[in-house]
């Protein structure tokens, strides 16, 4: 199966909980400066070695979504029209009003990845956070194009997937997605 069409499935799934969200009288809202510091972003890859096209901010795509108090910060870079050169990045962290609310939240993140049938090499030994953790390096006909983290610590559900380019994971971790999951768990998200 391709990379880009696991993608895809997992861009079907969460545009299905926008919807439904959509549908339950939530209010969404562009991002805030210190909310987009939780989140990696396409430029934050840049020093990994991620190409962007020449305008790359119009292939980002953002939101604060609040719906019965849980709070949803989500961030997404897809420039695969301009090009198969440029990586896909998509960013999600949920701030629920409980604990049964989060683990919901991280299993069907869970299940959405099962149902994409994308292809990863279990590394969570590796790379741990949280209560609860995955850490998948994303294969393509056996090699590495990728990886997809998500965690569940007391309330907050992180998600990051990051395919269509090789990286080293490890200076990944240590350099970009750790301080922001330690800068998350010393931020309290609020309502707008």
């Amino acid at each position: 199966m391709k990379l880009l069409s696991a993608s895809r499935r997992l861009l079907v799934l969460s545009a299905g909980a926008v919807l439904f969200s959509a549908l339950g009288g939530c209010a969404s809202t562009p991002l805030q400066p210190q909310d987009t510091a939780l989140l990696v972003t396409a430029a934050d890859l840049e020093p990994f070695g991620a190409a962007l096209p020449a305008h790359f901010p119009t292939f980002e795509q953002s939101s604060k979504t609040e719906l019965l108090g849980s709070i949803e910060l989500e961030y997404q870079f897809d420039a695969r029209a301009a090009g198969s050169a440029y990586p896909y990045l998509y960013s999600t962290i949920n701030r629920e009003t409980t604990v049964s609310s989060a683990v919901a939240a991280y299993g069907a993140i869970k299940a959405g990845l099962g149902i994409a049938d994308i292809e990863a090499r279990d590394d969570s030994e590796r790379f741990r956070y949280g209560d609860w953790s995955y850490f998948g390096t994303l294969l393509h006909h056996g090699e590495a194009r990728g990886f997809v983290f998500y965690m569940r610590d007391e309330l907050t559900v992180y998600l990051l997937m990051v395919s269509g380019m090789h990286m080293e994971v490890d200076q990944l971790w240590e350099q970009l997605l750790l301080p922001r999951l330690e800068m998350l768990n010393r931020t309290r998200l609020s309502s707008r």
